[in-house]
């Protein structure tokens, strides 16, 4: 039984100690060591976790095969660019990440909000 948050955490761990794959426990051990520590840190209410978790939710609901609502999130948050930087250095001459969105075009026109930006 658990009855402190501190009990939360070594719980999970213990649970996900059963993980065959050694990196997969790695990265999923850290994340919850993470998780909790933010939920510590910040102390959402019900009401917030619970729109946190619609947030994700819609995520998912809003991705298909023309459009992956996850990766648009990853790049918002700044993940995908940390990825990159850790993965790729810029000397095999690729393109570093930068946060500019996945719809910047350099030297674009100006267009009002709504305006339709096809070309």
């Amino acid at each position: 039984l658990i009855s402190t948050e501190e009990e939360v955490t070594p719980v999970v761990l213990a649970a996900m100690e059963r993980t065959t794959d050694p990196r997969l426990k790695v990265l999923m051990a850290s994340a919850v060591r993470h998780l909790h520590g933010f939920i510590r840190e910040t102390r959402p209410t019900e009401e917030e976790f619970e729109a946190a978790m619609r947030w994700i939710a819609a995520l998912g609901h809003h991705t298909d095969t023309s459009n992956n609502e996850v990766v648009l999130a990853a790049d918002v948050l700044g993940a995908s660019t940390l990825i990159d930087l850790i993965n790729n250095n810029g000397m095999q001459g690729e393109t570093l990440s930068a946060l500019l969105g996945p719809f910047y075009r350099g030297q674009a026109p100006a267009c009002a909000n709504g305006d339709c930006i096809a070309r």
